[in-house]
């Protein structure tokens, strides 16, 4: 990824066993440099339906971020545990 990013997974399976999703009350969400967010919509197939720009107050995001963050594993990582 050229911008930085580093991408993470909070997967909930794989050879390590079921995990349980550390926030399980939590939409999914996008959050742009800690003060933008956006929340995330989907039908119960996982399809995305619409995206809804929150006009609250980022603070609760920002500690999800960072539990989902200490919960994560670096996406290679999982993707040569779920290949083994």
């Amino acid at each position: 990824m050229d911008g930085g990013e580093r991408p993470r997974t909070v997967a909930s399976g794989g050879p390590a066993g079921p995990r349980e999703n550390p926030l399980p009350d939590v939409e999914d969400f996008w959050m742009f440099d800690r003060s933008t967010v956006v929340l995330m919509h989907y039908e119960g197939d996982s399809t995305q339906i619409s995206r809804e720009l929150y006009d609250g107050g980022p603070a609760p995001f920002i500690e999800w971020q960072r539990v989902a963050f200490a919960e994560s594993v670096p996406f290679l990582e999982y993707a040569e545990r779920v290949t083994e």
